[in-house]
């Protein structure tokens, strides 16, 4: 299927897709293509997805900025309704009932993290992780299933994820099982202003902020 790696995925009959809808007004460029720990953010999201899933595609309005990774692009189906609108795109175009959805800027992500969203045995309708008490939605698992009260949300202008998310079956990693395999859970951080992008640099390169 649409850019999955050459073998046989680790977790065949999921779906995932990178979130690069996104202005990034306050980075002032696209901050997708721009590097921490020598690799683009967006490629490096890519590559520990592709040996994870047969399904892997971005979802942004315009493909050009990606022609190079060699994944398809597919487009927000309701467009300019931020990262709801994403995840909407996601579960709209994915081919199987269950897709991981990760932001684009998020350069630190683990891959025994992925490994845990995309393992879980969950039936919920969507499965987040929770850091430090608060959901993590823009690294997590949706199901089909919540594509309707997603599309009613933003419809009715409702766009933060959580409260579309409101009477779903919505399950949690906890803090202490995403440590065991992130310590310090830095793949939860994300990037989205000149100076959090230097801190990532910073981080990735194993020095304190």
């Amino acid at each position: 299927m649409a850019g999955g790696g050459t073998g046989a995925p680790r977790f065949p009959g999921r779906s995932a897709a990178i979130l690069a809808g996104g202005r990034s007004t306050r980075m002032g460029s696209n901050k997708a293509l721009l590097e921490v720990g020598g690799q683009g953010m967006l490629r490096r999201t890519a590559a520990l997805l592709r040996p994870l899933v047969d399904d892997l595609f971005l979802v942004a309005d315009d493909p050009a900025p990606y022609a190079g990774l060699g994944l398809p692009v597919r487009p927000d189906v309701l467009p300019g309704r931020g990262a709801l609108g994403g995840i909407h795109a996601a579960l709209t175009h994915a081919a199987h009932p269950r897709v991981l959805c990760a932001a684009c800027d998020m350069p630190l992500i683990s891959p025994g993290v992925l490994e845990l969203l995309l393992g879980a045995d969950d039936a919920a309708d969507a499965l987040l992780p929770r850091v430090g008490g608060w959901p993590e939605p823009l690294l997590a698992v949706y199901g089909r299933g919540a594509l309707p009260a997603i599309e009613r949300a933003l419809l009715a202008g409702r766009l933060r994820v959580v409260e579309a998310l409101a009477g779903l079956r919505v399950g949690y990693l906890e803090e202490d099982r995403l440590a065991a395999a992130d310590p310090g859970c830095r793949s939860f951080v994300n990037v989205n202003t000149p100076g959090e992008l230097e801190a990532a640099r910073a981080l990735a390169a194993g020095k304190r902020p």
